[in-house]
């Protein structure tokens, strides 16, 4: 099978989803370089079989039929993609995904995405949660000082039975974090009696 059949093929059996020109290739057609994987889309957009979105992104037409006078749809469209279920985490201010490589950032529709290496369970969710509250709180729009604290409490409590240090050190691996935040983690977790590592202990060396 040609290089071209390949990936038209791909695009086929993949209707319902955006097609991220990296991560595609990255993932599934490793062996073609960059440059001749581009020119192949090239080719199939002329075909109609995808369209740009965004750069380095596509979409099958028919996921675009109802979108073109809705830009919250396709918003939406981009979360659903980059987002869903273990794929990653919005936040508003920073939306997390596994679906982009390992530190890079990439706009995709109005949507700034940060790629992370991880898989965005529930327990993944409730720590990284906590960590942003602690250390991001100001940037989340309308939120009191009361809600902060309530929450910090509420999300410390959700933690039994579901925190482990490995979970939290590969977390910490692929989000960086002030040492300040991780310490507050600890003491929260501590209010709760829930076991942990010191913070020096869980914060990687760079």
């Amino acid at each position: 099978m040609t290089y071209t059949a390949a990936i038209r093929q791909y695009i086929t059996e993949h209707q319902e989803e955006l097609f991220d020109a990296d991560y595609v290739r990255t993932q599934y057609f490793p062996t073609i370089e960059i440059k001749t994987f581009l020119k192949i889309l090239d080719r199939l957009e002329t075909e109609g079989l995808i369209k740009k979105i965004s750069r380095g992104v596509y979409a099958p037409p028919r996921l675009l039929k109802d979108i073109p006078n809705n830009p919250e749809a396709l918003t939406n469209l981009v979360h659903n993609h980059y987002m869903n279920g273990t794929d990653g985490m919005a936040l508003g201010y920073v939306n997390y995904t596994n679906r982009l490589s390992a530190g890079k950032t990439k706009t995709v529709c109005g949507v700034v995405l940060t790629g992370v290496d991880l898989s965005f369970d529930e327990p993944t969710r409730q720590i990284v949660l906590l960590l942003e509250l602690l250390e991001n709180h100001r940037k989340m729009h309308g939120y009191s000082i009361e809600q902060y604290y309530l929450d910090q409490a509420k999300l410390a409590h959700s933690l039994s039975g579901v925190y482990s240090d490995a979970l939290m050190q590969e977390i910490l691996s692929s989000i960086r974090y002030q040492f300040g935040t991780v310490s507050n983690f600890c003491r929260l977790l501590d209010e709760v009696s829930i076991p942990h590592a010191p913070a020096s202990k869980l914060v990687p060396i760079r």
